[in-house]
C-alpha cells in the first residue's frame, strides 16, 4: 500500500518495478524477471543459446523400474556390459545388464552411477512392454537412442539446489530423470565446468523457478 501511494505521486520505491515489455522479450520464453538488471538481460540478447553448441536429451522411461532396474552389485561386474558404443552394438549381444544414469542427488562433476537396466537384445523386454502399455492408453518413452552410449554431461531435473552436472562417460543409457546434455561443437569438460558454475545457477532459476529443470530450460542457456 505504501509503495501503490509513492508510485501515484511519482516518488522512488524499492518494491516498485518500471519496465518496457521490450527488454522481456530479450529472454527466451519472456519469463516476468523485471527485477534483473539490464547487463544479466543483455546476456542473453548478445550471446546464443547452449542448444547452438550442444544438445539437450531426455533419455529412456522404463515405466517400470522395479521391474528392469538394478543396482550394480546386485548383478554382478561380470554380468554387466560396459563398452558398448550404440543401440546397434547390443543386438546381438549375450549381456543382459547395461550401465544406466537415472539422475539421483545433487552431486556435481561425477558420480551416480550405481544403477544398471536390463536392455538385452536392443531393449527387447522394455520394448515388448511398452507395446504391452501402449494398449492400455500408459505412455512410456524410449526417446533419443541415437545417444544412448555416447559421452556427455548428465544433470538432475528434480531438485531444490543448484544445478548439478556431471560427466558421463562412453557406455551408458540415460533416464529420463538423468536428462543429458551431448556437446558438438565444444569440450564436454568445459561444458560442465560452465554449468557448474553459479551463473549458470542463478540464470536458469530465471528461466524456470521451480524445482524441474527441463531439457528445454538448459537448452536456452
Amino acid at each position: 500500500e505504501d509503495a501503490l501511494e509513492k508510485y501515484k505521486k511519482g516518488e522512488k520505491s524499492n518494491k516498485v518495478f518500471i519496465l518496457p515489455q521490450e527488454k522481456l522479450k530479450q529472454i527466451p520464453s519472456w519469463p516476468l524477471v523485471y527485477w534483473i538488471s539490464d547487463r544479466i538481460r543483455s546476456l542473453f540478447s548478445k550471446n546464443e543459446e547452449l542448444d547452438k553448441y550442444a544438445k539437450t536429451c531426455a533419455g529412456l522411461q522404463t515405466s517400470n523400474n522395479f521391474r528392469f532396474l538394478r543396482f550394480w552389485w546386485e548383478v554382478g561386474k561380470n554380468n554387466i556390459y560396459f563398452n558398448a558404443k550404440d543401440i546397434i552394438d547390443t543386438k546381438n549381444l549375450i549381456y543382459k545388464w547395461f550401465p544406466y544414469m537415472k539422475g539421483g542427488e545433487v552431486n556435481k562433476w561425477y558420480g551416480n552411477q550405481e544403477y544398471v537396466v536390463n536392455w538385452s537384445r536392443n531393449g527387447k523386454q522394455i520394448r515388448k512392454f511398452r507395446e504391452y502399455l501402449n494398449t492400455i492408453n500408459t505412455p512410456m518413452g524410449i526417446a533419443n537412442t541415437d545417444k544412448y552410449f555416447k559421452e556427455g554431461c548428465t544433470y538432475t531435473f528434480l531438485t531444490v539446489s543448484n544445478l548439478s552436472v556431471r560427466y558421463m562417460p562412453i557406455g551408458f543409457i540415460f533416464d529420463i530423470a538423468g536428462s543429458s546434455i551431448f556437446t558438438e561443437k565444444t569440450n564436454v569438460f568445459l561444458l560442465i565446468a560452465i554449468l557448474n558454475s553459479k551463473v549458470s545457477t542463478y540464470l536458469i532459476k530465471l528461466l524456470n523457478p521451480t524445482v524441474n529443470y527441463q531439457v528445454g530450460d538448459i537448452a536456452r542457456l
